[in-house]
Order: C-alpha cells, then structure tokens, then sequence
C-alpha cells in the first residue's frame, strides 16, 4: 500500500515538474519558429515579437549570471534565427549585437579563444552590412576595446577607433574613440623606463653611474645652443644590446651600421 502511494506520487510530481517547464518550452518553440496563421503582411510584427522574447530570455540569463552554456547557445540560436530570417528588418542588426554581447559574455564565462571571435565577427557583420545603423559605431567601439583589451593588438584597435571618427564624427562614440586613439599613440611613442620594459629571457639591465654634471656647464651649454645627452639607459641579453640615449635638445644624427669587427 505504502509503495503504491509513493509511485502515485512520483507520478504527480514529474506532471507537475512537466507542467511548470512547458511556459519555457513554449517560449522557445515560439521564439524560433513564425505563427502558422500569420499572413505575409504580419511577418515583420512577428519578427519584432520574437526579438522581444529572445532579448527578455537573453535578460532572465544575464541578470541570474546564469553559466549554463547550453542555455546560452539557446539564445544564441534564437538571435541567429532572427537575423536570418529577416536581414531586411529593423531587428536585424539588433540581433547582430546581441549576438555580440552574449558571446562576450560566454568568452568571460569560459575564456574560450572560440567565444571571443564570435563575439568580433558579429560586431564586424554588424558594421560591415548595417553601417548606416545607430549600432554601427558602437560596434566599432567595442572592436576596438576587444582587440586592445583581450587580442593585445593595438594596431586593430586604432583602426577600429580610426573608423569612428572617419565615419562618424557627429556619433556618440567620436570622443571616446578619439581618447583612446590618444591613449594608444602615448603608449607607443612613450619610452618605457628600464624598471617597468618587459625584459626577455636572460635579458639584463643596466643602468650605468654617471656623475651629475655642475649647473655652471648646464648652463654654459644652454648659452651656447647646445644640447646635453642625459644618461644612458642600457640592457642587453644575448641577442642584442639596447639603449636609449636622451638628451635636452633636438640635435641631428645619421644612421651607420657596423661591421662585426668593429
């Protein structure tokens, strides 16, 4: 008797478990696929609608930092789905960043190299095909943070930047594009001191002891015109030797190249 009710209910919660799951179920099927008796002058309404409950899925996942990737690919698909189905609809290049943002979102989740290039090549789709759309330069924006944050290419990134401002500079993204085209050109123009230059492998530094020299010369120099080489900063290892030589004045120099004997 006692193993009889438990069976029954057994039955009654995998029902109820069934019965609770099928609001997502149904979501999904409808996320996916068109109304049957939709004609073809409410298409575009419906495609709207499908944008509307994949972004709120999209949501729901977002904001419960939910990491199950299979759910993800679920929004995934949906967002695909969408694009494809209309590439001529408002929602279209929404559906292009979207697609963006949750493959970022998966990248940080798992750090997978896979997720991150889905990532750029939905925000590149974007900008390449949509470039009149209000997302375009936003798209270009995030490229850029891409390539200078997690590809550590700097290069990639100042184009990106470059495009902003080229294409749209009455955009809302000109002046933070412009920044951190500045901040990239500081970077690379600006020596980095011995203490904090990345060294290689065997890689030794040197940092030779140089008298100061009396302020009567210093100023004798500058009476005359002339400048003065400040401290030589050196390190070598075993393929090289380099310095940096700086001095207080523009001065003129040519470029010649020894010989291995000298």
């Amino acid at each position: 008797m006692r193993s009889s009710v438990a069976t029954g209910a057994g039955k009654k919660e995998k029902g109820q478990s069934l019965f609770s799951r099928w609001p997502l179920v149904l979501a999904v099927l409808l996320l996916l696929t068109p109304p049957a008796w939709a004609g073809p002058e409410e298409v575009p309404d419906g495609i709207a609608r499908q944008y509307e409950q994949a972004k709120a899925y999209y949501q729901n996942l977002a904001n419960g930092a939910d990491k199950n990737r299979s759910r993800w690919l679920t929004s995934v698909t949906a967002f695909r789905s969408i694009y494809k189905a209309a590439p001529g609809h408002q929602v279209a290049p929404k559906s292009l960043f979207m697609l963006g943002k949750i493959h970022q979102a998966m990248f940080q989740q798992s750090g997978k190299t896979k997720d991150l290039d889905q990532a750029i090549a939905s925000y590149e789709e974007l900008s390449a095909k949509y470039a009149g759309n209000f997302l375009a330069d936003d798209a270009f924006f995030i490229l850029g943070t891409i390539y200078l944050s997690e590809k550590k290419d700097p290069g990639k990134a100042a184009r990106a930047f470059t495009k902003i401002i080229a294409i749209y500079p009455e955009g809302d993204m000109a002046a933070a594009a412009e920044e951190q085209l500045l901040q990239i050109k500081q970077r690379i123009t600006a020596p980095a001191p011995p203490a904090q230059a990345k060294e290689e492998a065997g890689e030794k530094c040197i940092t030779p002891q140089i008298a100061e020299e009396p302020p009567a010369h210093k100023s004798a120099a500058k009476k005359n015109g002339l400048a003065t080489v400040l401290p030589i900063r050196h390190w070598s290892n075993n393929r090289y030797t380099r310095l940096i030589v700086e001095t207080t004045g523009p001065v003129t120099f040519k470029h010649q190249a020894l010989s291995g004997d000298e």
